[in-house]
């Protein structure tokens, strides 16, 4: 019996130790240009079914309507600096899912992830117009 708690408090630890080494390879940190996070945000790896449900919700996205929900001001703030935002908050949320947390929400999270593939996609079209 004590061989199987054992093993329990290893996964659980190496699981710990997992998730925060991805999450700060995840996170975005200030002086990255929009190159740099457009590439995390490709290397970012979810459940397929999250993906999935936020890339037919971002076929949707309303620029305006989405983000006033993520973010508390009357201005909304540039593609750039709404997709570093939201990618700062879905890494939280990710964690919350992957520790199990209470506090965690499936639709909050595809609603982050939809908001965040559509910033992206926004701030690919602008940066093909300046080329």
């Amino acid at each position: 019996m004590s061989n199987t708690i054992n093993e329990r408090a290893l996964k659980i630890d190496s699981r710990k130790r997992r998730n925060t080494v991805l999450e700060r390879a995840s996170y975005v940190r200030k002086g990255d240009s929009m190159q740099d996070v457009l590439c995390k945000l490709e290397q970012i790896k979810r459940p397929r079914l999250l993906l999935r449900s936020a890339k037919l919700g971002a076929i949707e996205y309303t620029r305006n309507q989405h983000l006033r929900r993520h973010f508390a001001c009357r201005k909304i703030p540039s593609h750039y600096e709404s997709l570093t935002r939201l990618l700062e908050r879905e890494v939280k949320v990710d964690a919350q899912r992957k520790n199990d947390s209470a506090a965690y929400s499936v639709i909050d999270h595809i609603d982050l992830l939809i908001a965040v593939l559509g910033e992206a996609r926004l701030l690919r079209a602008t940066q093909s117009q300046c080329l």
